[in-house]
């Protein structure tokens, strides 16, 4: 396998490693802002599982952005692009987490925890590959400007 192919590979599992690092840490935010609002402030479940969603994949897309992504981005604009990108990255994540929790738990039997376990890692490869391919895609080299090498003389 060539250098650069081996490189490129080491490089796609540091970053698919950033990224499962931060989706563990919104998990966890997600769950304490779920507890938080339900069983202090009484909050409705469907409800409170929406803001904790919102918040998760707000911290999520800043991780993401400083760390995982962070040789991705140059400007301020790129990162308010990548922020709705990611936004609707995400919402098509749970989409899909949601349907194969309905598919194998409603449609074939499976326990729902494992059903959802599943629909989370489905949800977890679809993230990370359009994050990659689309919510910070590499931004293209600007044209340099090549220096002229010939000089035109003036005479006086």
């Amino acid at each position: 396998m060539p250098q650069a192919s081996i490189s490129a590979m080491r490089a796609l599992i540091q970053r698919f490693t950033r990224f499962g690092v931060v989706g563990a840490s919104g998990s966890g935010l997600n769950l304490s802002c779920f507890w938080l609002l339900t069983s202090s402030l009484h909050a409705p479940p469907l409800l409170t599982a929406t803001l904790s969603f919102e918040v998760a994949m707000c911290s999520n897309y800043l991780l993401n952005h400083c760390w995982t992504f962070a040789d991705r981005h140059v400007a301020q604009s790129t990162a308010v692009a990548a922020f709705g990108r990611y936004q609707i990255v995400s919402l098509g994540g749970l989409v899909l987490n949601l349907l194969v929790l309905h598919a194998l738990a409603d449609g074939s039997g499976v326990m729902p925890m494992l059903a959802n376990g599943t629909g989370i890692a489905v949800a977890m490869f679809w993230n990370f590959a359009l994050s990659v391919l689309w919510a910070w895609r590499p931004q293209p080299a600007l044209p340099s400007i090549a220096r002229r090498s010939d000089s035109v003389a003036f005479s006086s």
